[in-house]
């Protein structure tokens, strides 16, 4: 029985569907012939009043007004019966306009009575109908707020607590990477000031290296001089004294590369030292030159004597004639003032 009433509301919905098809394409006929089917074979007992008055429309349309009035009149009783508030309306609206075609004013007056009576009824139904699914329906929504809302707090809560973990990582990973960086720096710092100190000692030793070379040049010469004062003495020279004075010779002939040497090494050890000297005092002689540069290494008088052929007493008036040169008290310190000229450069030097 019940698979009989399932097959039988199946087919009562492809009829209806059918119906539905045809009235879309305003094909009246066909519609009425399958509203009809459901009606008479009672696919749709719920729905009676629906179909009925569907027929009843279709009918109109057609201008039957005899078969639209008899299911018109069907529906009406229909939903008379059930109280169908909407269909009796819908229906009383119907009869008014059949009977209006018809010419029954009067009949046509009564279901328009009928029709403005039940549709206050409608409107009001429909209302309260309304207001009680709009009052369902926010009461639904404050209650799915109020749940968004807490989820809401509960999702910002999370976040807050995600964020100020976050917040403290950050703040841990900042302070270790600046601090590694802060150690690089000095570590860097610290091997840039070795290498750059080791660079200045290598320098140092080499022109110190390169002055006693031109010292001892410089006796060589004080030798060939002794030399040849014995030579004075004799009547014969030996050979031995010959080859000696010529080595000693031919040694002295290098002095002047030695110097040019001394002036590289030097140059590189204080970069700026010649050209901010020229700079500031244009007219010095090459012998002044050499001399600034030997006190600018903390020689000795006598060292520096041996380098520029002359005597320690020469050496302290060349120093005072420097000083003069150069708008000097005789109680300033020379080598104060000389180790100044140039100093920038030296550090510009041995930091690249």
């Amino acid at each position: 029985l019940n698979q009989a009433i399932h097959l039988n509301l199946k087919r009562g919905f492809v009829i209806n569907q059918m119906a539905y098809a045809y009235s879309i394409h305003n094909d009246d006929l066909n519609a009425i012939k399958y509203l009809r089917k459901i009606f008479d074979n009672n696919y749709a007992p719920l729905n009676a009043d629906g179909v009925q008055k569907d027929i009843a429309k279709h009918y109109l349309k057609l201008q039957k007004l005899d078969s639209a009035e008899f299911f018109a009149v069907g529906a009406l009783e229909y939903s008379l019966d059930k109280g169908l508030l909407k269909t009796i309306y819908e229906s009383h609206d119907l009869l008014n306009e059949i009977e209006t075609l018809k010419k029954n004013y009067a009949k046509a007056l009564e279901h328009a009575n009928f029709a403005s009576l039940y549709k206050d009824s409608v409107f009001f139904q429909d209302s309260d109908r309304r207001i009680t699914s709009l009052t369902a329906q926010l009461e639904t929504l404050d209650k799915i707020n109020e749940i968004n809302k807490l989820k809401l707090q509960a999702e910002l809560s999370n976040i807050e607590k995600r964020m100020f973990i976050v917040a403290i990582a950050f703040l841990l990973v900042t302070i270790f990477i600046l601090v590694s960086r802060h150690k690089l720096k000095i570590r860097v710092h610290k091997l840039e000031a070795h290498r750059i100190e080791r660079e200045y000692e290598m320098a140092n030793k080499s022109l110190q290296s390169q002055t006693l070379q031109m010292i001892r040049m410089n006796n060589n010469f004080e030798e060939i001089e002794k030399n040849l004062l014995k030579l004075k003495s004799k009547i014969n020279i030996s050979s031995d004294d010959i080859h000696k004075l010529i080595y000693n010779l031919n040694v002295s002939k290098n002095m002047e590369k030695e110097w040019n040497s001394f002036n590289h090494a030097f140059s590189q050890l204080h970069s700026d030292f010649y050209s901010e000297l020229n700079r500031q005092f244009s007219n010095l002689t090459v012998n002044e030159i050499r001399l600034c540069a030997l006190i600018r290494m903390n020689m000795t008088n006598s060292e520096i004597s041996s380098l520029l052929n002359g005597e320690p007493n020469s050496v302290r008036m060349a120093k005072y004639r420097l000083k003069k040169r150069f708008n000097l008290d005789e109680d300033a310190n020379l080598l104060e003032f000389i180790a100044s000229i140039g100093q920038e450069g030296n550090l510009v030097l041995f930091n690249q």
